[in-house]
């Protein structure tokens, strides 16, 4: 773990420009379910379709679609 402060920027984590808000309400979701105690990707899932948040297209979420929305943006 870093200690504050004194961590390392590493280009790739920094972005070109704010959030949209599509990736804060994804953002928002991921805090809640793992506030809700989400351990896995598949209780992440469940969490965001209790909350009904789609992908994107205005689809249901499934662990592929999850993994490469992340991926993208890693």
């Amino acid at each position: 773990m870093e200690k504050p402060g004194q961590a390392v920027n590493v280009a790739w984590q920094t972005r070109a420009a704010p959030p949209t808000d599509f990736e804060n309400r994804v953002g928002d979701a991921l805090e809640q379910a793992f506030a809700q105690g989400a351990e896995s990707l598949q209780e992440v899932l469940a969490a965001f379709a209790k909350i009904d948040l789609k992908d994107e297209r205005g689809q249901p979420w499934t662990e592929a679609s999850l993994q490469e929305w992340l991926r993208q943006r890693a």
